[in-house]
């Protein structure tokens, strides 16, 4: 008997995508019988959050995660539809492309206590495994005897602030990602003159 596909969700704004994210899908693909990765950056988020342009987010999420082959897809499914991107509209879309598939949303431990807040929650729930990953000083979820290991406590919000106030991020993004980043002067940095574009 042939095993169902399983096909893993990794959406976020990734405002930068760093290397917990990374670390996260690799972890993921190495640990679990999912075989596939979607990583989805959001478009517009749902609770007004401020991002950087989708362009770029994409973009920088496609460097990010493309040393992972073509075991991890980005795709700009939210940036081709137009209002707030809700998960439960991507997963409706990704389940009718993927109709023989097994469909798993990966999410960090803070995810969980907001679930409640997201539109259709129910019905998301229906349609999708939640695998849920925990970052370093993170409690063990409920009615879980074991804790999966743990992810860097990384934040792209601390990341920015560090960024605009002149930090070395290098050891927590991606080089290509930091190349982006100063080519384009983003989250206040300055552009680097002697930059060359990294292939994408």
């Amino acid at each position: 008997m042939t095993e169902t596909r399983r096909l893993g969700i990794f959406g976020g704004t990734f405002d930068p995508p760093h290397v917990g994210h990374v670390f996260a899908a690799h972890y993921v693909l190495m640990t679990s019988r999912i075989e596939r990765i979607f990583v989805i950056p959001c478009a517009e988020h749902p609770f007004g959050k401020e991002q950087a342009a989708f362009a770029h987010r994409y973009a920088m999420c496609r460097l990010a995660f493309q040393g992972l082959g073509e075991a991890v897809e980005v795709l700009d499914i939210e940036g081709r539809r137009p209002g707030p991107s809700y998960t439960i509209d991507t997963v409706r879309d990704l389940r009718s492309l993927h109709p023989e598939a097994r469909l798993e949303l990966i999410v960090g431990s803070d995810i969980p206590p907001e679930f409640p807040k997201w539109k259709d929650a129910e019905a998301l729930r229906r349609l999708v495994d939640m695998r849920v990953l925990p970052r370093q000083g993170d409690c063990p979820l409920e009615g879980n005897d074991e804790t999966p290991y743990p992810l860097p406590r990384i934040s792209s919000s601390e990341l920015r602030d560090m960024l605009a106030h002149g930090r070395d991020v290098s050891p927590h993004v991606p080089r290509a990602v930091l190349d982006y980043i100063l080519a384009h002067s983003l989250y206040g940095l300055d552009p680097d003159p002697g930059w060359n574009p990294p292939a994408i």
